[in-house]
């Protein structure tokens, strides 16, 4: 089973730019708190009743699917925060499971039209693997 998980549209997209890649420089820039985590971490405010592991999960940013990343483990967490810098930063997530990606995302083939949303979905397809109208109407049938 895959998620489609929404980043904050007010996430600095340099920061977002930092899940498409393993390198991490020395020193946080200015302003910000952190980096994301690597391997890259996403946590959840509750316990997953489907079966994500070696699933995908694809993250919308400002209205289009930007990216997915083979999620290699799911783990429990007893409460984390995420975010760069202000407005997002100091976000408290509750105890819950956290999706660890395999590697860092990769790019979609194609850009996906997709409101942001709280929580997340699940969807069965994997929408890399699917030609842009197919994607496009699984996304559709999410009223998303």
């Amino acid at each position: 089973m895959n998620i489609l998980r929404t980043a904050q549209k007010e996430e600095d997209p340099k920061f977002i730019e930092y899940f498409f890649t393993s390198e991490r420089p020395k020193e946080v820039p200015p302003g910000w708190k952190r980096f994301p985590s690597y391997p890259l971490r996403f946590p959840f405010p509750f316990k997953f009743k489907e079966d994500v592991e070696g699933g995908y999960l694809y993250i919308v940013y400002r209205g289009r699917i930007i990216g997915y990343g083979l999620i290699e483990s799911v783990e429990p967490h007893q409460g984390l925060q995420v975010g760069s810098k202000p407005p997002c930063i100091g976000k408290n997530v509750k105890p819950g499971d956290v999706v660890v990606i395999k590697g860092p995302l990769t790019r979609m083939p194609f850009e996906i039209a997709c409101r942001g949303f709280v929580n997340f979905r699940y969807i069965e397809d994997n929408l890399h693997e699917l030609t842009f109208d197919s994607a496009q109407r699984v996304i559709s049938k999410l009223d998303l």
